[in-house]
Order: structure tokens, then sequence, then C-alpha cells
């Protein structure tokens, strides 16, 4: 599933994180992910962090 669903309907990241809770919250930095096939967690951030990494990996600092 390449989406965020709740209560059987998509909804975008920054909704999904600011359900619950007050202000408007960055949803990088609330949201947790668990892949298929992993028992970890992994903070949306963390995920974000290292594909940008990956992608400066493989573009070199000047990018595409």
């Amino acid at each position: 599933m390449e989406e965020i669903r709740h209560e059987d309907q998509p909804i975008s990241p920054s909704k999904f994180a600011n359900l619950h809770g007050s202000g408007n919250r960055n949803a990088w930095k609330v949201i947790w992910l668990r892949f298929p096939g992993s028992e970890q967690w992994v903070l949306a951030d963390t995920c974000r962090t290292l594909q940008k990494a990956e992608t400066m990996r493989m573009f070199g600092a000047n990018g595409p």
C-alpha cells in the first residue's frame, strides 16, 4: 500500500499527523513507518534523510 488510510479513506500525511493534538505538526517528525517484512519502526524524517543521502551519492553534490 502506498498511501496512508484512516477509517478506510486515503489521507495526506499532514492531515493524519494533525488528527489528534493541537497546532500544526510536521508529519515528517511525528509519523513512524513500518515497512513490509520488517518489525522495526522508523521515523519518516529518518527515511527522508536516508533517501536524500542516497540521491546525493548517486548523482553527486550537483544533483541529476
